[in-house]
């Protein structure tokens, strides 16, 4: 099992966009992926991830496993959901799992960092690395492996990347990032694998190549978690 948890200490990043996509590329390539919906969602009205989750248990997403959504209201449920998650994962060790977390440090993003093997932290303009990469530096005194996501990033001047890049060097963002696009959300929203415009394609190709970078990562840090 290879748990990522994503975490940002700052709303609107894109973090809940960067979740659906990835488990959507896990599941695709044969996974079996549980998401821990630890953001306070539940609480939402119109949230992709519960309209999602709502998609998945009407049986609109298809692949070799379903993926599985729990909603994840308190701390205690968290961690029953980690047992759970490392039992089922004995007879799947090629599971995924992905917890979404709220922005502010609670008892279960707390648990959630404990529990990750690799932790991402997305971000979405040059001006939010910079309070995401001091928060982090801040907050978080976590032995493991904490990288930057760039989604649904916005440049507003000519180095902005650059810029929000030297911000997040602490922790290195991957190359490849999550484009923002209203058709690709409504795809993964629908259980669908992104495709009918080559736009949305590139964009869904550019997520499987953070997937390879994903599992490159993880190939060094759990040995048994290869491509599929």
């Amino acid at each position: 099992m290879f748990t990522i948890t994503l975490h940002s200490p700052k709303g609107g990043v894109g973090r809940t966009t960067a979740c659906m996509a990835l488990a959507r590329a896990f599941q695709q390539r044969g996974s079996r992926v549980h998401v821990m919906d630890a953001g306070d969602h539940i609480h939402s009205t119109g949230s992709y991830l519960v309209e999602w989750g709502q998609c998945i248990r009407q049986g609109k997403t298809v692949g070799k496993y379903p993926i599985e959504v729990t909603v994840i209201p308190d701390a205690d449920q968290l961690q029953a959901a980690f047992v759970k998650a490392k039992k089922q994962a004995l007879l799947s060790p090629d599971s995924v799992v992905l917890v979404d977390t709220i922005q502010r440090l609670d008892d279960r993003a707390r648990i959630a960092i404990d529990e990750a093997d690799l932790i991402i932290a997305p971000f979405n303009s040059a001006r939010n690395a910079h309070v995401i990469a001091k928060r982090l530096e801040r907050d978080i005194c976590a032995s493991v492996l904490i990288r930057g996501l760039a989604s649904g990033f916005v440049s507003q001047g000519p180095h902005d990347r650059e810029v929000a890049w030297d911000m997040m060097r602490v922790f290195p963002p991957f190359e490849n990032k999550i484009h923002y696009d209203g058709s690709l959300m409504t795809y993964l929203c629908e259980g669908k694998i992104p495709a009918g415009s080559p736009d949305i394609e590139r964009c869904w190709e550019i997520v499987h190549a953070l997937v390879d970078e994903i599992m490159e990562d993880g190939g060094r840090l759990k040995g048994h978690l290869v491509p599929l």
